[in-house]
């Protein structure tokens, strides 16, 4: 997802379809070419600290039971100052 410019992001939360993805990890990058997994996040998708970014990526593993998987929405928070 490009954002459309770097901003500070306090919250990455996917949204996902009916099959839930066996393991997934959401990236950050400021440039599209180099990659950085988000700092750990809670539950509800909270980052553990903000992070400036530009592009935001899932990736994830097939379901378990092999349904496929995929998102629905990703919601991209800013963090406040």
């Amino acid at each position: 997802m490009d954002l459309g410019r770097r901003i500070l992001i306090s919250r990455i939360t996917p949204q996902w379809t009916d099959a839930l993805p066996d393991t997934y990890q959401i990236l950050t990058s400021t440039d599209g070419t180099r990659w950085t997994p988000a700092p750990a996040s809670d539950s509800g998708g909270t980052l553990q600290h903000p992070v400036n970014a530009r592009y935001v990526r899932v990736d994830l593993a097939q379901a378990a039971n092999g349904a496929r998987t995929g998102i629905r929405e990703l919601e991209v928070i800013r963090a406040t100052s």
